[in-house]
């Protein structure tokens, strides 16, 4: 049964109207394996041969290794079906904008909520209700609602969300035994054990100078950065606001640091050589700490609230492109990875979590899954690109030279105009 949080509309990208696919494509025309139903289309993935060429934007070693392991166990359950892996190490935007121009996408590929938007509106995927329809056994109601509706648009399911990662605040025991605090709870908890974990060598806090960490304040302090409708911006009102000048307090105070002020790449990086005793960061953390600073120890908690609790969640589907040449077996690649048999086999280390509640999260991961079930999805208007460009430049501005949360948000609603 799927579970709700918060519900906003989707993001965003400028991709050229002019790579829209074909009627037929859009239609998933049927081949060998497959047969319409109704208005479904049946695939017989018993039947199904052929190669899928499959892309994404490359991230970690670990998620590589991971995600070829998954690919293996695709293979050895479908022997007739080949998976060329086609990853795109960066400009992945821009490489798929050429691929969908030229008419030749690939048959399976990422699809980050950031541009999702654009590409649905665009004509440039393939619906996945029909394949819905023509499978039945492959089921859609245990994904959380709010992360496929991040791939919805007038009616019709674009994509499927292959794991989703909510953020969760990471510390360093050794350091909050040392100054006798606990893991904190709230604002007026964090603001305290920031101050009395600060010392002349470590922060008390690392937070990311950008959107998707300060946005999480945003959510906890009951304001928005869109409404429920994902129709008016809310970032400059009076509750996002005040969230924004929480962030700008602690760091005028001292106790906050951005990776900035200590020349770090990331907060990931300072938290791991201990120039902070505490950060925000989701699932991606687990890899960089094990296999970069295996000598710092860490603790996880769910994130402090204000008056209430709030979080953001981030996810990237699989799709298909109208264009695509292999549909077919393109399909039988998705419902594996997005089943529950693919996402236990993809998420079971816990580089992510589950985005099907019907697959269990890795051990030692409860304090994201807990976050998970009040988070809001970080997918919002087509605009939005520029809304958060303008936030993070401004944001470092005012974090650099001074400034106000005001300031801040009302750059980015000029972004908006």
């Amino acid at each position: 049964m799927r579970r709700g949080w918060t519900v906003f509309a989707v993001v965003t990208m400028f991709v050229l109207a002019a790579c829209q696919g074909s009627d037929e494509g859009s239609q998933g025309a049927g081949a060998s394996g497959s047969g319409a139903v109704g208005e479904g289309i049946a695939v017989d993935e018993t039947a199904v041969t052929g190669t899928v060429r499959f892309s994404g934007f490359r991230s970690s070693d670990a998620e590589e290794e991971l995600l070829q392991a998954t690919l293996d166990a695709f293979s050895e359950k479908y022997p007739n079906i080949e998976v060329d892996y086609e990853p795109i190490p960066e400009g992945y935007i821009d490489q798929m904008t050429a691929q969908f121009s030229a008419g030749e996408p690939p048959d399976l590929f990422y699809m980050q909520a950031e541009f999702a938007d654009a590409w649905m509106e665009d004509g440039l995927l393939e619906p996945l209700d029909p394949y819905f329809a023509g499978n039945p056994e492959f089921d859609t109601e245990p994904f959380f609602d709010p992360l496929i509706q991040a791939f919805e648009y007038e009616g019709q399911t674009y994509g499927l969300p292959k794991d989703a990662s909510p953020l969760a605040l990471f510390y360093n025991p050794d350091m909050l035994a040392a100054a006798n605090v606990e893991p904190p709870t709230t604002w007026d908890e964090l603001t305290a054990a920031a101050e009395a974990l600060t010392t002349d060598d470590v922060y008390g806090l690392c937070l990311g100078a950008e959107l998707p960490r300060v946005g999480a304040f945003i959510y906890q302090n009951g304001g928005g950065i869109y409404n429920e409708d994902g129709s008016e911006l809310t970032i400059t009102a009076p509750e996002s606001v005040e969230a924004i000048d929480f962030v700008l307090g602690m760091h005028e105070a001292g106790t906050l640091m951005v990776p900035a002020d200590t020349g770090a790449g990331w907060c990931g990086e300072a938290f791991g050589l201990g120039q902070a005793a505490m950060t925000m960061e989701g699932n991606w953390l687990y890899p960089a700490m094990e296999n970069d600073f295996p000598d710092t120890p860490f603790e996880v908690a769910e994130l402090p609230q204000g008056t209430q609790q709030g979080n953001l969640a981030f996810t990237v589907a699989y799709s298909m492109g109208a264009d695509s040449a292999n549909k077919e077996a393109a399909w039988v690649l998705l419902q594996y990875l997005t089943g529950p048999e693919g996402m236990a086999e993809w998420t079971g280390q816990g580089l992510a979590l589950p985005s099907r509640d019907d697959v269990e999260p890795a051990p030692g991961r409860e304090a994201l899954s807990a976050g998970l079930e009040y988070a809001t999805a970080y997918a919002f208007a087509r605009d939005f690109p520029d809304i958060q460009a303008a936030f993070n430049a401004e944001l470092t501005s005012v974090l650099a030279s001074g400034g106000d949360g005001q300031q801040v948000a009302d750059a980015a609603a000029a972004a908006a105009q």
